[in-house]
């Protein structure tokens, strides 16, 4: 669904862009976020849902929690290209450079 997304969001570049290109690029952009953000969140439910186990397994858990959320977060970087910081912030978060003015 990822690729899909990203797909469509790329501009057509056999022709001009119309506005019924643009209104599907922003269409699809938005579409990405939010599958993202459901990935990202259903992650972050997993993490916290450890309630059932012994000490031993929580600590078991979580450390393979943080692994897997570790490389979903470099899987969905990869996806788009390499924007967004950790966490999901803005692109370019995360990474050197100016601060944001």
């Amino acid at each position: 669904m990822l690729d899909s997304l990203k797909k469509a969001i790329k501009p057509n570049s056999s022709s001009e862009a119309t506005t019924e290109d643009e209104v599907r690029s922003v269409m699809a952009r938005e579409s990405l976020q939010r599958v993202v953000q459901d990935i990202r969140l259903s992650f972050d439910e997993a993490s916290k849902n450890v309630s059932g186990l012994d000490d031993a397994q929580k600590g078991t858990a979580t450390d393979a929690l943080a692994k897997n959320a570790t490389e979903m977060q470099e899987m969905l970087r990869e996806k788009m290209g390499g924007r967004g910081g950790p966490g999901g912030g803005p692109p370019g978060a995360g990474r050197g450079g100016r601060p944001p003015a």
